[in-house]
């Protein structure tokens, strides 16, 4: 199974919005998903289980909406965990996927960091809009190997440095 863990991108400054929840994505943080993506696309091509998750608070789900639109993926599943942090929980819903699934969860710091240092034991600090991909290993214990771990502007590495054509 491979798990790609999204950062929301960059989003309106902490206290500026009423609950913090609310606080939705910038015009900067959306350029750079959308120069960003199309490599996920590539990244994600062939393969026949794609499943797109996501916290429920808005900048993570205006990010996870901008994964669906650019990597054509039809339905997004908003998961309480992504919002919670409850790791357990995570692995929970990990066992009950297809070990061919490829997983895509947009969320928060500083659960990620410590979801990819419980998984493959490396420290990863996501920024906004940054990503890592880890292969998982379900057998008896839930484990992970970090892939490629990517900042923000690095998603061309996804694709060796071949270039999207843009429209």
């Amino acid at each position: 199974m491979e798990l790609i863990l999204i950062r929301h991108g960059k989003a309106e400054q902490r206290g500026s919005v009423s609950p913090d929840e609310n606080r939705q994505l910038v015009p900067k943080g959306i350029e750079k998903l959308e120069r960003d993506l199309p490599y996920l696309l590539i990244h994600l091509k062939n393969r026949s289980e794609v499943f797109l998750w996501t916290s429920g608070i808005r900048r993570a789900r205006e990010t996870a909406d901008l994964v669906s639109r650019i990597c054509d993926i039809k339905k997004i599943y908003t998961k309480e965990f992504l919002e919670t942090g409850e790791y357990k929980e995570l692995l929970k819903s990990l066992k009950n996927m297809p070990e061919e699934a490829t997983i895509i969860m947009v969320g928060h710091e500083p659960d990620l960091s410590f979801w990819s240092e419980r998984l493959c034991r490396k420290t990863i600090v996501y920024k906004k809009g940054g990503a890592a991909i880890i292969k998982v290993d379900k057998e008896a214990e839930i484990k992970g190997k970090l892939v490629q771990a990517l900042k923000p502007g690095e998603f061309h590495r996804l694709t060796n440095g071949k270039k999207v054509k843009k429209d």
